[in-house]
C-alpha cells in the first residue's frame, strides 16, 4: 500500500515537472523588438487571404492530412473505458503499415495521473486540436496536438493544458500509411 502511494506521488511529481518544462519550452520569450504576429487557426489558414507572397498559406498535402488525422486519433482517449493511453494507438493501427501496427504493444499497467483519473471519474473524453509543424525534417511530418477534456453533456473539465508533438514517417503512396512514429 505504501509502495503504491510512493509510486503515485513520484508519478505526479514527474508529470508536474514535465508540464512545467513543457510550459517553459513553449512559452514565447520577450524580444527587444515589439512584433505582433497574427494568430491563425488551422481552419483559417486555408481560407485567409495572404498579406505577402512570403506569408502565403498552403493547404495541407495528402501526407500532412494523413498525419493530422493520425495525431487526432492517437490523442483521443476516454479514460473511463481506455485502460491506458496506448488504447488510442491500438485504435490507429489501421492507419499504419502492417509491420508498424504489429509493434504497438500496450503496457500491462493502467494509466494514472491527475488528468487521466479526473477525466475517468467524469467520464470525459479528450478533444484534440492538431496543428502541423512545417519546419521539420524532410522525411518527417510533425504535428502538435493540444486537447481539452469534455464530458458527454459538453462540460469542459477545468484541467491544465497538455500538449504532445508527434513525428510521423509515412509511405509515399496514397493512402499514406504510418511506417514509424514517435512523440514527445
Amino acid at each position: 500500500m505504501r509502495r503504491n502511494l510512493i509510486i503515485a506521488v513520484l508519478s505526479l511529481a514527474v508529470i508536474a515537472l514535465l508540464v512545467t518544462v513543457g510550459i517553459k519550452l513553449f512559452t514565447p520569450r520577450a524580444t527587444t523588438e515589439a512584433t505582433t504576429l497574427p494568430t491563425i487557426s488551422p481552419t483559417q489558414a486555408a481560407t485567409q487571404a495572404p498579406t505577402s507572397s512570403a506569408a502565403e498559406p498552403t493547404s495541407p498535402t495528402s501526407k500532412e492530412q494523413a498525419a493530422l488525422h493520425a495525431a487526432t486519433v492517437m490523442s483521443t482517449w476516454t479514460p473511463a473505458t481506455d485502460f491506458n493511453r496506448t488504447a488510442s494507438e491500438l485504435r490507429a493501427r489501421d492507419l499504419m503499415t502492417p509491420a508498424r501496427a504489429k509493434k504497438v504493444l500496450a503496457p500491462v499497467r493502467p494509466a494514472t495521473g491527475e488528468q487521466w483519473l479526473t477525466a475517468a471519474a467524469a467520464n470525459a473524453t479528450s478533444v484534440p486540436t492538431a496543428t502541423l509543424n512545417r519546419a521539420t525534417e524532410k522525411n518527417l511530418t510533425s504535428v502538435t496536438v493540444t486537447w481539452i477534456w469534455k464530458t458527454k453533456d459538453g462540460k469542459v473539465l477545468d484541467l491544465p493544458a497538455e500538449q504532445r508533438t508527434y513525428f510521423f514517417q509515412l509511405t509515399e503512396t496514397t493512402p499514406h500509411k504510418i511506417t514509424d512514429y514517435d512523440y514527445e
